[in-house]
């Protein structure tokens, strides 16, 4: 794991709290609610929100890993912007091809 990889998922609470005050929802979908805000740091970050009421533990860190893994290889990182991925219930199971053609949509607003 390199040194941009390890730093793109850690938030501070105010900064959870002010992206959510301030930033700007780019896209809503019946899986899931994108918002970004220009970057904090170096490098943009993503933040995945799965409430406990949306699935097993086993599931809301399978959603987590697969969007995480999407940020990093599609290098969303680079574009500048700190994001907060919120899933919802419909979105527990969604497909890795559905992920990336949601967050492609929302980084080209």
């Amino acid at each position: 794991m390199g040194r941009v990889a390890r730093t793109l998922y850690r938030f501070e609470a105010e900064e959870v709290r002010t992206i959510l005050k301030r930033g700007k929802r780019v896209l809503k979908t019946p899986t899931c609610d994108i918002i970004v805000t220009p970057k904090a740091h170096e490098n943009g970050r993503v933040l995945v929100i799965t409430p406990r009421r949306i699935g097993k533990a086993s599931q809301r860190n399978k959603i987590r890993r697969r969007i995480k893994a999407l940020f990093y290889e599609q290098k969303f990182y680079e574009r500048g912007v700190d994001c907060i991925a919120i899933i919802k219930k419909e979105g527990i199971d969604t497909p890795f091809d559905e992920l990336l053609t949601i967050f492609q949509k929302a980084f080209h607003y």
